[in-house]
C-alpha cells in the first residue's frame, strides 16, 4: 500500500469495536411482525384486494412481548381499517404514506384500549401488493 499510515488509521477502530451483545447492552429497539400476511378485500366495483406485511418498531423486547399479547385485537382493527379503502385510494406513494400513518394511529388506539401504546415507535409496510 502506498500510504501505510492510512492503513493503520483505517484499521484502528476495528481493534476496539465491541458489539452491543458483548457489552451487555440490551437492544434498544425490536421489530414485531404482524403475521400472517394481511390479505383483505378492498372497496369498489371491481374485485381487488390488498396483500401486505406489517412490522412494528417498539422499544425493547419486554415491550414487544406486551404488544404480541394483543395481536388478535391489532389484526382485527387493521383489517377493518384496510377494508374501508379502494384500490384507487392506495395507488400512489403519497396515499400509501397517509394510509401508513392512519394504520399507526389505529394501532396506537387499539393498544391504548387494551393496555398501553407506550413504546410503539413506528409501523412499516414490508410488503404491499394491490391486485
Amino acid at each position: 500500500m502506498k500510504y501505510p499510515a492510512l492503513r493503520l488509521i483505517l484499521l484502528f477502530p476495528l481493534c476496539f469495536s465491541v458489539s452491543a451483545e458483548d457489552a451487555g447492552i440490551e437492544n434498544l429497539f425490536e421489530y414485531v411482525s404482524l403475521e400472517p400476511s394481511f390479505v383483505v378485500n378492498l372497496q369498489g366495483n371491481r374485485r381487488s384486494y390488498l396483500r401486505m406485511d406489517i412490522q412494528l418498531l417498539v422499544d425493547g423486547k419486554e415491550r414487544a412481548d406486551q404488544i404480541k399479547a394483543h395481536m388478535p385485537a391489532l389484526r382485527h382493527a387493521l383489517i377493518l381499517l384496510i377494508s374501508d379503502y379502494s384500490a384507487e385510494q392506495l395507488g400512489t406513494s403519497e396515499q400509501r404514506e397517509k394510509f401508513r400513518v392512519k394504520a399507526l394511529n389505529e394501532t396506537r388506539a387499539t393498544l391504548d384500549k387494551y393496555a398501553s401504546s407506550r413504546g410503539l415507535s413506528d409501523l412499516f409496510f414490508t410488503e404491499f401488493l394491490v391486485q
